[in-house]
């Protein structure tokens, strides 16, 4: 548990051609090779900015693959992520990039204002995923990164919602993220080659953690989604593109609500999580009886 070998470097190794992600609005898909390369380069490009090791970089953005580029271009730099709430204002925000001091903020579309303003508060360099980000980071060569990963060290940082008191920076380490994936992987049955689908918010935990991380570290596919939508997720799982799925209850009442939710064949997924807040009886009984057994975390 003291080392994590470079999880892309390693997947690129095994089963370059094999899928790590599919962007469902879009229909792309990212071979693992592909997403070695680009996480590789991606940290060319931090480094190019001036980020060393121990630094910190903020990021600003809803859920899209260059999150998960720029976290593995973290690792291999011995850098730490630190994915920011985009719910909260600037003026929220502000007293959490006082604490974490990082010296680039990374963002998308939606949150360039927010990004701009606490770019000006805190003389923070800045980097545009719509514009800036793709044609630098091809321009340039991959990184040779660190062939490990130790266990004990920083990779990213998750700050709490705050609701009794300030927020605090929960630092997750390569340990954690290992023991997660193995623990995770016990407890839904993770086969390699699973399928997930990526839609929880990524300044929170379950947004890295389940089933994402553990996915990719088993070599499997990430199906992604900027945020939750029940049509294309009821879509996926008819189509028996879903192996293993997590949603809170909120999520759960979208899919039952939804039209389409009567014709999907639900049992074409195997394993059904939900976590954040108990799963109301109701819900768990209109899931099993279409055959959809939830586990409530």
């Amino acid at each position: 548990m003291d080392i994590l070998t470079d999880i892309t470097a390693r997947r690129a190794a095994l089963a370059p051609d094999a899928t790590a992600f599919h962007i469902v609005e879009t229909g792309e898909t990212l071979s693992y090779a592909a997403l070695d390369r680009r996480s590789a380069c991606a940290a060319s490009l931090l480094a190019a900015d001036g980020i060393d090791a121990g630094d910190r970089v903020a990021i600003l953005c809803r859920n899209r693959v260059e999150f998960f580029e720029l976290l593995f271009a973290c690792a291999k730099l011995g850098a730490i992520l630190v994915p920011l709430n985009w719910r909260m204002p600037a003026s929220e925000l502000d007293g959490l990039v006082e604490d974490c001091t990082p010296k680039l903020i990374v963002f998308g579309d939606e949150d360039r204002e927010t990004a701009a303003a606490l770019a000006r508060t805190h003389s923070l360099a800045s980097l545009d995923l719509e514009t800036g980000y793709a044609g630098r980071r091809d321009a340039l060569e991959p990184h040779a990164g660190r062939t490990a990963w130790p266990g004990e060290e920083p990779w990213y940082l998750i700050y709490t919602s705050g609701t009794t008191g300030r927020p605090k920076g929960v630092i997750q380490t390569y340990r954690m993220a290992l023991v997660n994936a193995i623990n995770i992987g016990q407890a839904i049955g993770l086969r390699p080659g699973d399928a997930t689908l990526n839609f929880l918010p990524l300044f929170h935990t379950a947004g890295i953690n389940l089933h994402t991380l553990p996915v990719l570290i088993s070599g499997g596919k990430v199906h992604i989604l900027p945020g939750f939508d029940p049509a294309a997720t009821l879509a996926l799982i008819d189509a028996g593109e879903l192996d293993v799925f997590i949603g809170v209850p909120a999520v759960y009442r979208e899919l039952t609500l939804h039209p389409d939710f009567e014709t999907t064949e639900l049992t074409r997924l195997r394993h059904w999580s939900c976590g954040g807040a108990p799963l109301p009886d109701v819900l768990v009984e209109a899931m099993a009886r279409k055959g959809a057994l939830v586990c409530n975390g």
